[in-house]
């Protein structure tokens, strides 16, 4: 089955169904090269809304580094709730030394730990 790839502007519209949209990828991965997306994650107990100030503090001090942050809301295969972590925030950036930067900054200012399976490129 042949389906065209959409592009508006910066956009690829791919299709929904995984089998295609991983042929689609494969088949045409010369359009997706790019630069390199750095990222690391850090997680804390801390409620979302007491860590948004001191994270955009960071994010003023790096001007270069995204930062989402993501309340968990997963339960584990048991469904039981993960009680682990409450927030996990992520950095993104297309230079590895502005997160290895930012990083304990950000770790710092939502007092919580950088995530075990994740290592800064």
């Amino acid at each position: 089955m042949q389906v065209p790839i959409v592009k508006m502007q910066n956009v690829y519209v791919l299709p929904g169904i995984p089998r295609l949209m991983k042929q689609m990828i494969e088949s045409n991965v010369d359009h997706f090269k790019g630069i390199p997306i750095h990222q690391a994650i850090a997680r804390t107990k801390k409620l979302e809304g007491s860590i948004a100030a001191p994270l955009k503090a960071v994010a003023k001090d790096f001007p270069s580094v995204m930062i989402g942050s993501y309340v968990n809301l997963k339960e584990d295969n048991v469904a039981f709730e993960d009680r682990a972590y409450n927030v996990q925030v992520t950095l993104y950036s297309r230079v590895g030394d502005d997160i290895r930067a930012a990083l304990p900054a950000a770790v710092a200012a939502i007092e919580g730990w950088v995530h075990e399976d994740v290592e800064v490129a």
